[in-house]
């Protein structure tokens, strides 16, 4: 068997490479470039070519562009295979031209072909394309897919948790810092935009495809107590007057606790209640416990004050022998003097925080430029530290924090012993699973191969959740500042996150930050941001 040298022949190309031609001699064959003979004996008997002798296909893989004879002659017509995806949404042919006499398909004669399987959708131009790709799996047609409706939206008309800012200035409005937001019976808090049905489409036969409708929302999930579903299903309306509140994403209308004077022997602890407002003080050795706000006309002297939401007190918070104020929100006082204050918000001071124990889970703002200051004791934030004073010209001992968060630093020691633990373990696996490889234990192999891919997957994750760790540790000790309007004293003692600085020497208008390599760095004031303080009830308007 020899090639046929110089032909002029043109062939028909079956694959990328690949050509026949066909006379009455037989079926020859021709290839462009270097291709695997298993690829070409695939090619070939896909397209049911016959092979007298599989030395040919060596010999036109050793004779590139030459015609090498591999059998009778084939005549065939060219024809298509038809390919519908599973969701109907698209149609793809496959072209095989026509051999020897064969005739060549046309896009009338595809069109035909597809028409007759009832297919109505299709493109003449991807069809046209698709006869100058034989073998090729070609996109001829389309259909249109449905569009889905649009899910039912909730809109909040009033929101219990929408904060209003402030900012440290000598002029803020004292009264104006509250905690509550008061509703009338009637009033709209939430409202619903009802689904749409969606847009049909429709699939290569031309059938119809059914939308899939929005998704519906039943307003009942956030009608709670002193709360209703108006009879359309489209709003939340308050039952009565009161305070409004979110409790586990349902709005509850509620009533408060109210005082009218000193919480005394005469009234008692108070506990097991959602608001309290308190008309007077509250005097040593009591205790006011809710679940949700505190508002304090007087002052705290040594007692304790508890409040799952915020605590306000218009004026001292003291606690020289006894009693803390501790709130799940933010704690607002005028004047905070030995005390013990814990808050997962914000702590606002109209004038003095002074040798107190603080810790905020929020910023520690000090309003008042005339008085404010912050003079010894223990003040820890997460957030900044905004003060017109910062210690004294006495060298009282005054210790400040910010960045300070005791959960991030336990989760990321937890986290820290937990990746080396889990990246022991899976070298202990991989090393066995290499060993047994090398005996051949096929069963074992499967087991720990199972066993180091559940163990790498949680290394990953691992892996991200401590990296998250860092650039959150890293926003903490180089992200939170001290603002000091005024002057800021030494023995001074400055935290962030875990690096503390002693100030030697007096800095004025100022602002404190720890760099990215644990340098202090005292830079020139300018205005903190504004903190969020949840508007509330006005006080005046209570009887």
């Amino acid at each position: 068997m020899s090639a046929v040298a110089g032909s002029a022949w043109r062939g028909v190309e079956i694959a990328d490479g690949i050509e026949l031609y066909v006379n009455k001699q037989g079926t020859y064959l021709r290839l462009k470039k270097k291709i695997a003979p298993p690829v070409v004996r695939r090619v070939l008997a896909e397209e049911k070519i016959p092979i007298s002798s599989l030395e040919a296909i060596g010999m036109a893989i050793r004779n590139l562009g030459q015609w090498v004879l591999l059998g009778p002659p084939v005549n065939r017509d060219g024809h298509i295979e038809i390919h519908v995806s599973p969701n109907k949404q698209e149609v793809h042919i496959v072209y095989h031209p026509p051999l020897g006499d064969g005739k060549p398909m046309t896009i009338k004669d595809v069109v035909m072909e597809l028409e007759s399987k009832g297919i109505k959708k299709y493109d003449l131009s991807l069809i046209e394309e698709a006869l100058t790709h034989p073998r090729k799996k070609m996109l001829v047609g389309m259909g249109k897919p449905p569009e889905k409706g649009k899910d039912a939206e909730v809109i909040i008309r009033i929101d219990p948790d929408k904060p209003i800012e402030i900012s440290a200035t000598e002029n803020i409005d004292w009264h104006s810092i509250s905690s509550h937001i008061f509703v009338a019976e009637g009033d709209v808090i939430v409202e619903k935009v009802p689904p749409t049905p969606g847009i049909p489409g429709e699939d290569v036969f031309g059938e119809p495809i059914p939308p899939r409708p929005g998704k519906d929302i039943n307003l009942i999930t956030y009608a709670g107590d002193g709360t209703e579903v108006t009879p359309d299903g489209l709003r939340v309306v308050a039952k009565r007057s009161g305070i409004l509140r979110k409790s586990y994403g349902k709005y509850v209308v509620e009533d408060t606790f109210v005082v009218n004077g000193d919480v005394n022997y005469e009234v008692g602890n108070i506990t097991n209640v959602q608001n309290v407002r308190i008309y007077g003080d509250v005097l040593p050795g009591f205790k006011v416990i809710a679940n949700g706000d505190v508002y304090i006309q007087g002052s705290v002297t040594d007692a304790v004050v508890e409040a799952g939401g915020n605590v306000e007190v218009e004026g001292r918070i003291t606690c020289k022998t006894g009693g803390y104020v501790k709130a799940g929100g933010n704690v607002i006082a005028k004047e905070i003097v030995s005390a013990k204050v814990e808050t997962n918000g914000h702590v606002v001071v109209q004038d003095v925080l002074m040798q107190s124990t603080v810790r905020a889970g929020g910023a520690v703002y000090i309003l008042s430029r005339a008085r404010g200051k912050i003079v010894g004791g223990e003040v820890m934030a997460r957030d900044d530290i905004v003060t017109p004073l910062l210690g004294n010209d006495r060298g009282t001992d005054t210790y400040v924090g910010v960045g300070i968060d005791p959960v991030v630093r336990e989760h990321f020691e937890t986290l820290s012993s937990e990746v080396v633990e889990l990246k022991k373990k899976l070298m202990d696996v991989e090393k066995d699973l290499t060993k047994a490889r090398n005996l051949g234990l096929i069963k074992k192999v499967a087991s720990l191969e199972e066993e180091e891919s559940q163990l790498r997957q949680q290394y990953q994750q691992l892996k991200e959740e401590y990296e998250y760790l860092l650039s959150e540790i890293k926003s903490l000790r180089s992200g939170k500042k001290i603002y000091v309007k005024d002057r800021v004293y030494p023995k001074v003692h400055a935290t962030f996150y875990d690096t503390t600085f002693d100030i030697d020497r007096i800095y004025e208008n100022c602002v404190l930050t720890c760099d990215e390599s644990r340098n202090l760095r005292v830079k020139p004031w300018q205005d903190p941001p504004p903190i969020d303080i949840i508007s509330s009830l006005d006080k005046t308007g209570e009887s």
